[in-house]
């Protein structure tokens, strides 16, 4: 059954008598919280709770601080192209206290004061966070497990994709996401930019079972921390791009005890303020394959000899024109004719790269593996799905089908820049959304909007 909810309507309570299949659909408006879900769907028929139009995205707005917005008590749930923020400081816009099989898709959270998407509760499985937008956050933006691993909770089997985060200030550390201590998924295909701690950290677990892979994300310069960090055991870091990092650009260390069963293969790395790649702790079957980094001050883009990991077939850049045909410009496809092309190890964990194009029997080292070199095709702080990969996979001109009207900020500055696409200066206001395939990616510089600011088309 549909359910259509005019603004000022209950939509709490309507989700709450739902049966499983139901779908929720908030017309766009404000749309009061909180809300407590306790029913919720079954497997293959989860409740719905939606936008009527995902380019108007209905606002759930809550000014207080006594409830997070959306707390969740039930399974099988889907939230779908709502609009979260401003909250108060500590207020989660959606927290799983108990329960599994949240998904979390199409939505935007803008000024939240606590955790975006929290699931930190209790045991849950099966969580998925995908193609949501984050903008100017007070807190980290996902937060998934408990620090104490198994013994508090974990959340098993979580897929974290194809999100936007651009700017996460915080009075803690401040994280794009977190896998906690014995909580494990897949975390691809997403952005993440000016975050105050890691773009991305997860814990690990002694269990092999429980392993994570770190796969195809876009991840740059975290101002406190390493970019994408790697506290823990049987973790697969590949094919993902990564731009500075104050404290390193991928970061392996012992949290715990020790690491182990970490592969950190066919990455691309720049390395700022922080060394590109560090490993330090206790590290026992760890390797360091196919990845190129490039260091800005000249020095050692790797770690040294360290026992217990086996580094091979790992380039470091003399100059960026070296490796790639415009680095600066973030265009990370190998230079014709360059050492990438050549020296690859046949690494088990590199089957496809980071446009998710098969790799060869001998990959390209970096995560970039194809053969196209004519054309503009540069990354951007917006969706992963604007990049074009698409043109990369053979078509004849590269340049015509990459999005360029979703390029948020330019890449080579500390500050983002403007692009061309006529959004207004660098220091002006900056709110506005751009319409790309069907849907909306905002963009924001830090301003605090007007009460229940409400994304719409530009």
């Amino acid at each position: 059954m549909l359910v259509l909810i005019a603004p000022g309507d209950d939509w709490c309570s309507a989700a709450n008598d739902a049966a499983p299949g139901d779908e929720i659909v908030l017309q766009a408006g404000e749309h009061a919280g909180p809300c407590t879900l306790n029913a919720g769907g079954a497997e293959g028929l989860p409740l719905v709770i939606r936008a009527e139009d995902p380019a108007n995205p209905p606002q759930i707005v809550y000014e207080r601080a006594s409830s997070n917005v959306i707390d969740v008590q039930a399974d099988y749930i889907t939230i779908r192209g709502l609009a979260f923020g401003p909250t108060q400081a500590d207020i989660d816009a959606v927290k799983l206290k108990s329960g599994s099989h949240l998904t979390v898709e199409d939505s935007f959270f803008s000024f939240v004061g606590g955790i975006s998407v929290s699931a930190n509760s209790a045991d849950s499985a099966g969580i998925t966070i995908r193609n949501n937008t984050f903008t100017d956050l007070n807190a980290t933006a996902i937060y998934l497990g408990c620090h104490d691993g198994e013994s508090a909770c974990t959340a098993a089997d979580v897929l974290v994709e194809g999100n936007l985060i651009d700017d996460v200030s915080s009075t803690g550390v401040g994280y794009g996401m977190e896998l906690k201590k014995d909580s494990w998924g897949t975390i691809r295909d997403n952005v993440v930019n000016d975050t105050q701690g890691p773009g991305i950290e997860v814990f690990g677990s002694e269990d092999a079972a429980r392993a994570t892979l770190v796969d195809g994300n876009f991840v740059v310069r975290s101002r406190n921390n390493a970019s994408i960090e790697v506290g823990g055991p049987n973790v697969t870091v590949t094919n993902n791009i990564v731009v500075g990092g104050a404290d390193g650009g991928i970061y392996v260390y012992a949290y715990w005890e020790s690491v182990h069963d970490v592969v950190v293969a066919g990455n691309t790395v720049i390395g700022e303020s922080g060394t590109a790649v560090r490993v330090a702790g206790e590290i026992t079957d760890a390797r360091l394959v196919d990845n190129v980094a490039w260091q800005s001050d000249g020095t050692l883009p790797f770690p040294q000899t360290i026992e217990g990991l086996t580094a091979e077939a790992n380039i470091t850049c003399q100059s960026q024109a070296a490796c790639w045909i415009n680095g600066v410009d973030w265009d990370f496809r190998p230079t014709p004719g360059s050492r990438l092309r050549d020296e690859g190890e046949a690494e088990a964990a590199l089957t496809t790269d980071f446009c998710a194009h098969e790799r060869g029997a001998q990959p390209a080292v970096g995560a970039i593996e194809t053969e196209v070199t004519s054309g503009a095709w540069t990354l951007s702080i917006a969706a992963k799905s604007t990049f074009g990969c698409e043109a990369l996979g053979g078509a004849d001109d590269p340049e015509d089908q990459h999005t360029g009207e979703a390029q948020e900020f330019g890449p080579n500055s500390g500050e983002p820049e403007r692009s061309s696409c006529g959004c207004g200066s660098a220091e002006g206001p900056g709110v506005g959304v751009t319409i790309v395939g069907g849907g909306a990616v905002i963009w924001r510089r830090r301003r605090r909007p007007p009460p229940h600011h409400i994304p719409t088309k530009p």
